[in-house]
Order: structure tokens, then C-alpha cells, then sequence
């Protein structure tokens, strides 16, 4: 966890990825949207991973991967009105459906 995380939940700005059963708790927009800013921060903070920028794979059981696509899902979700927003869980179970079914229909 960065430093910026810790800052952020200790203040109440985020919910608390780490603690036992937030994969099963709804983020609301303000998580979301700190959420997914972090993700972004902190791929520009690592140099190896800003060399992979552009040729990053996505793999569900990747922590960093399912928390930007939850977070930027969710953002998605509220800018078009669909609801009910989703939590990390729910949103993993749809990304391990949609990606196999994507590449088997190719």
C-alpha cells in the first residue's frame, strides 16, 4: 500500500482495501473515484511498470488489474445512470465470465 493510501483511508477517503470483507462492500462514487486515481498513480510511480504501459495484459486475479476495473466500471456505471453500482467481488465474477467469452468467440 503507498503512502497516499494509507493518508487517504486513515482520513476516511477510501474504503479500506485490506481489511477483512471489502471485496463485498460497494464503493461509493468518491471511493471509485479515488480508487481508480490511485491505480493511475501508482502505475506512473513504478518505473518497470511504466515501461509496460500500452502492453499491460489483464489477469482477474491481479489485485492492481480488478481494482481499476471495478473502480473505472463503477465511474461508468454512475455517468450512464446504471445501477446498482458493483462491489470488487461482483465485479470480479463478471470479468472472469466476460474475458474467456471474448476469447473464445474470436
Amino acid at each position: 500500500r503507498t503512502a497516499l493510501m494509507i493518508a487517504l483511508q486513515q482520513q476516511g477517503e477510501v474504503a479500506p482495501h485490506g481489511t477483512q470483507g471489502w471485496e463485498l462492500i460497494v464503493w461509493s462514487v468518491k471511493d471509485c473515484i479515488v480508487t481508480f486515481l490511485l491505480c493511475l498513480f501508482e502505475l506512473s510511480v513504478s518505473q518497470r511498470d511504466r515501461a509496460l504501459l500500452g502492453s499491460l495484459s489483464f489477469d482477474k486475479d491481479d489485485l492492481w488489474a480488478m481494482r481499476f476495473v471495478c473502480a473505472a466500471a463503477n465511474l461508468r456505471m454512475h455517468v450512464f445512470h446504471i445501477s446498482p453500482l458493483l462491489s470488487y467481488h461482483d465485479s470480479k465474477g463478471i470479468a472472469g465470465n466476460i474475458v474467456p467469452a471474448i476469447s473464445t468467440t474470436n
